[in-house]
């Protein structure tokens, strides 16, 4: 089946691609975004590697296409040059949506269905109407002016280019189908459909492997409409060339994942180019795979708030006139002659939605939608084809169907232009660019940049490596300091930095690995981090906060200096610019202390990382008998929300009030009230973060406001607090006026040192444990015999923590590691048989800890 009117669909094609590529010229700003693409414009800049999967189809093309670019317009800069090429593909995928509709309007459309007799293989297709030609330009409009694609199409990504292979595989399938069943022999047409599908899907998962969600659609349709459809409904015997589908996977595999070679080779070759562990076949196979990354714990995992956000998100990409057209489009294409069409549209749109829905690295999720929004977007032009079709036969004047045409495009394209341009015009948005700019404008000379946030590691690596900005500082990626591909990295980029010797007595969190590095190079290089490690520090050095980061001093200094908090954006209102919400941040639920998700637009990140400098200024001014200074931070962060005052603002303003005389301040601010539940989880929190005052002073409000113990966790939580705070007798009355059992005491009693052994100060702990079995006397309690097992372990007393580990019977989860630490006292006395069966009695008794902790367990050699 020819299509006699090529010309005229390319010509469509090319006009939704140049309208589209116009939008995103006069919207695509020069300097980065958010997220990753600080990452993705530095794999462009050093031809190294990219985080995983690697996407090295994206810079194979993105290298050459940015430097021919540049050598002709050397003025454009090199990240616009990089947002051109994602411009490019965007564009490209418009007119490949455009394609897709006009194939499935061509009158007579079939998908591997119909006769098969030689004389209609060849047979020309119907030309398609003018209409048509309407409703395919219409259809790449709505595609090219959609949110997710105008967004990628004007950011430093790889999705631009994913939503091109995606929709051309799809145009592909779709002109492959109108041929007809895929008998034996293949027409010459069929078989050049074949391979170009199969090279074009390959080359997709070069890219972005999502594209793999197309092979169960595209299977689906090829077997449905293959046997049942030909054999059952026309009686003909589908009998498909065995050496053309095998030549063609061939062709497929071979470009889906020999462009995976350049990352090895990239990695050989480019020394101080990243994300180089690609060296050993397993390193490999988890790189390009993403495994190592989704199963982090940090991922984000299953959220049932995807659900309840997915309907906004719906709404955001089509509207109305789009939602109308999707409804109509889906009603015209379920008549379409067999099954094939039906199971291979709805099977994609299935798995396209479903995949990101259950993907676990949850702040990719709204872009992972990319296909699953393509495809409706094909489908609501040829829903809004039908409608112009039906009113227009009702409209004899060419005057008054032209008017109708305009009137539906307006409708479905007019929200697009109004709402998406403004919210994507990036031309002036420098916010991004001046918050890496900030990170390190108050950085000593030689210093060190522990960059904490995926804002922080992107955008810092972006200015650092792209625009060769403070060269020099070291910039390390604290996430993933503790993967050991990283620090060999970190070796070779930075030589002159000290590393902890290498032996068993190595780092292996990232914590870890940033107390070693600090430890190391405290007294010729400054440390700077946002998060500031729970790890010990010598006497003479001190955290002392510069600005929204945390600097080592040796030792403190008498003043902070207040610059340190001034931050410079070119953009007015820099904070406040419009944004969608696609930032999420994990949090827990004050009404029912479960774990969840909020989402805020990605600058709503900033102000949080702003205000959290100047809160910490306040803790430290307090903690260092400057209340001045604290009351200014603490009214700051409550000036610039006067809404906003959680139980913690609440807490430490009223402190900082009382200390400097404002009692009345002090009164009127602690007595605000709050609901119980988010009491109790500041609460928990503070004593989770070791900040012991404010916890005891919210639990001690739950217990005053409910008259006794009756909020569940409250006794516990309470004498945690006493205990850590050094009221032990607050504590232990306490625990004596409530009954409470012994193993509760036990777990209160030993919090203190459940904190120094967090802290790796193992003797400490010991030395808590021991007085805590003193005071309660015997029978030692499990919660206790546990921890004085574990700590007699770190501290090298085997024997010891074999008498005492051998007792804890339950609960699982103590048992369970129990039973592992007497594993690994039977392998250090050689003792393999009976190390192995209490390795094996731990993973049964706690299979979620062997799970959670498989890297570590693999690490020290317990597990393969």
């Amino acid at each position: 089946m020819t299509l006699p009117d090529r010309k005229a669909r390319l010509g469509v094609a090319a006009a939704a691609a140049l309208v589209s590529l116009v939008a995103y010229a006069t919207t695509l700003g020069p300097e980065p975004y958010w997220q990753d693409a600080g990452l993705f414009l530095a794999g462009l800049k050093v031809g190294g590697g990219l985080a995983p999967s690697g996407y090295p189809l994206y810079l194979l093309l993105g290298q050459p296409f940015v430097a021919a670019l540049l050598a002709v317009a050397p003025g454009l800069g090199f990240v616009r040059a990089v947002h051109a090429f994602s411009a490019v593909w965007g564009a490209l995928a418009a007119g490949a949506a455009a394609l897709c509709v006009m194939l499935l309007l061509t009158p007579g459309f079939r998908f591997f269905s119909g006769p098969v007799a030689e004389s209609d293989r060849d047979a020309p297709a119907p030309r398609l109407p003018p209409l048509g030609l309407f409703a395919g330009l219409l259809g790449g409009l709505l595609t090219g002016l959609s949110y997710s694609l105008w967004f990628q199409a004007i950011t430093a990504e790889v999705y631009s280019m994913h939503a091109f292979f995606a929709l051309a595989t799809i145009a592909l399938a779709l002109r492959l189908g109108m041929e007809g069943p895929l008998g034996r022999p293949a027409t010459r047409r069929q078989r050049g459909l074949v391979f170009a599908l199969a090279a074009t899907h390959g080359l997709s998962c070069a890219n972005h492997l999502s594209t793999g969600i197309f092979v169960l659609a595209l299977g689906l349709s090829l077997v449905v409409g293959l046997t049942w459809t030909v054999a059952v409904r026309h009686a003909q015997p589908v009998r498909p060339s065995a050496g053309l589908l095998v030549a063609a996977a061939v062709l497929w595999g071979t470009l889906g994942f020999l462009p995976y070679a350049y990352l090895p080779w990239a990695a050989a070759h480019r020394p101080l180019a990243m994300y180089d562990d690609v060296l050993t076949p397993g390193s490999f196979v988890a790189h390009v795979t993403g495994a190592k990354w989704t199963a982090r714990e940090e991922s984000y995992g299953w959220q049932w708030e995807r659900l309840e956000m997915f309907p906004r998100q719906l709404w955001d990409e089509l509207f109305l006139a789009g939602l109308a057209g999707v409804a109509l489009g889906a009603r015209r294409l379920l008549r379409v002659p067999g099954l094939a069409l039906r199971l291979f549209l709805g099977a994609l749109l299935v798995v396209a939605w479903g995949v990101p829905l259950a993907y676990t690295q949850g702040s990719e999720y709204d872009f992972w939608l990319l296909p699953f929004f393509l495809v409706l977007e094909v489908v609501a032009a040829v829903g809004l084809h039908d409608l112009l079709a039906a009113a227009g036969a009702r409209l004899p004047a060419p005057a008054g169907r032209a008017a109708l045409a305009a009137g539906v495009g307006a409708a479905a394209l007019g929200p697009l232009v109004l709402v998406n341009g403004p919210l994507l015009d990036r031309r002036e948005d420098h916010v991004p660019a001046d918050f890496a700019r900030n990170l390190f404008r108050h950085l000593e000379p030689q210093a060190i940049l522990f960059a904490s946030s995926d804002q922080e590691c992107s955008l810092a690596y972006w200015l650092h490596t792209v625009e060769g900005h403070r060269p020099d500082v070291a910039v390390i990626m604290q996430p993933i300091l503790a993967d050991p591909w990283y620090t060999r990295w970190l070796k070779r980029r930075y030589p002159d930095l000290r590393w902890p010797p290498e032996g068993p007595g190595q780092p292996v969190t990232n914590d870890e690995w940033v107390g070693a590095l600090m430890q190391q190079n405290w007294d010729r290089r400054a440390s700077y981090i946002s998060k500031r490690p729970a790890i010990p520090i010598p006497d003479v050095i001190e955290w002392v906060p510069v600005g929204s980061l945390w600097k080592l001093y040796p030792p403190a200094p008498p003043e902070v200096d207040l610059r340190h908090w001034d931050t410079e954006y070119r953009n007015a209102g820099a904070l406040e610019r419009p944004a969608r919400k696609h930032f999420q941040i994990k949090v827990t639920d004050p009404e029912t202390g479960e774990p969840g998700i909020r989402r805020v637009p990605y600058v709503e990140e900033i102000r949080k990382f702003h205000q959290q400098g100047w809160l910490n200024l306040g803790d430290w001014s307090l903690a260092h008998g400057r209340p001045a200074p604290a009351v200014k931070a603490y009214e700051k962060v409550r000036a610039e929300n006067p809404d906003f005052l959680p139980p913690g603002l609440a807490f430490l303003l009223g402190r900082a009030y009382a200390t400097v005389g404002r009692d009345g301040d002090a009164r009127r601010i602690r007595a605000t009230p709050f609901p119980a539940r988010v009491l109790l989880a500041f609460a928990d929190d503070s004593v989770r973060r070791g900040d012991y005052d404010p916890a005891v002073w919210a639990y001690e409000r739950l217990r005053a406001e409910a008259g006794g113990p009756a909020v569940p966790g409250l006794v516990l939580g309470l004498a945690r607090a006493y205990f850590a705070s050094r009221r032990p007798e607050d504590a232990r009355a306490l625990l004596r006026e409530t009954s409470a059992p012994r193993e509760v005491v036990a777990e209160a009693s030993c919090y203190r040192g459940d904190l120094l052994l967090e802290r790796q100060d193992h003797a400490g702990a010991l030395a808590e444990f021991e007085e805590v079995r003193r005071e309660m006397g015997p029978p030692v309690p499990a919660p206790l015999a546990f921890r004085l097992g574990k700590a007699y372990f770190a501290v090298g007393r085997g024997e010891d923590a074999r008498a005492m580990l051998e007792t804890v019977a339950s609960p699982p989860n103590l048992a369970g590691e129990a039973a592992l630490y007497l594993g690994q006292i039977a392998k250090k006395r050689g003792d393999g048989a009976r190390a192995r069966e209490w390795f094996e009695k731990s993973r049964a008794l706690d299979p979620e800890f062997w799970e959670r902790n498989r890297a570590m367990l693999r690490q020290q050699g317990i597990t393969d």
